[in-house]
């Protein structure tokens, strides 16, 4: 590979970087419907709150659409009714991180 395809290659990385960065709604996987009906299987009357994170945004899990990057907290979406097991097999199916 000559010098001009790698620098070519390194600024289709920067430029599909910067597009994420600067792409407030940017979406993610979300639950297929499958899955959304053993989650609802698995919902709980006292679960732990969680917020299933990607790269320091906030999953919705349903929409697949994540929140701005550096927003506070009480304007991420958190999820009620779910066991922490649970909560971690939806963050493994989604690539996301469970937040307690």
């Amino acid at each position: 590979m000559g010098n001009r395809m790698i620098q070519e290659k390194i600024e289709q990385a920067i430029d599909s970087l910067v597009e994420f960065q600067g792409t407030e709604n940017y979406t993610h996987a979300k639950l297929t419907p499958e899955q959304a009906a053993e989650i609802k299987s698995e919902v709980v009357g006292k679960g732990v709150p969680v917020r299933f994170m990607v790269k320091g945004q906030a999953l919705n899990i349903t929409s697949g659409e994540l929140s701005q990057k550096n927003i506070n907290v009480i304007h991420q979406i958190t999820y009620w009714h779910f066991t922490k097991d649970t909560a971690k097999k939806i963050a493994e199916w989604l690539g996301a991180k469970a937040v307690w």
